[in-house]
């Protein structure tokens, strides 16, 4: 006959494998709906493509800006789209 113990845990396995089969379901869908693509231009759709993408844009980013990373935040400010401005923190 089962224990309470045994049953608590049995059901608490079956709440992580739901929780973690929605998860998966959700980074999928939100990989979609972001329309991200790796190197190659295929989509990225699965959570293990998602780190070499990430290297590959990090990568790209700094190659565009010579190797410069922001270190200030824009001081909560939100600048309009199109507009010019300049950013401080720049090293």
């Amino acid at each position: 006959m089962p224990t309470a113990t045994g049953a608590a845990v049995g059901l608490a396995g079956a709440v992580f494998v739901g929780l973690g089969l929605w998860a998966r379901r959700e980074t999928r869908r939100a990989l979609e709906r972001e329309h991200v693509a790796g190197p190659d231009g295929t989509p990225v759709t699965t959570a293990a493509s998602v780190p070499a993408t990430a290297e590959l844009i990090r990568a790209h980013t700094l190659a565009a800006t010579g190797g410069r990373t922001c270190t200030v935040a824009l001081g909560g400010a939100f600048v309009a789209a199109g507009a010019e401005f300049a950013l401080a923190g720049w090293r």
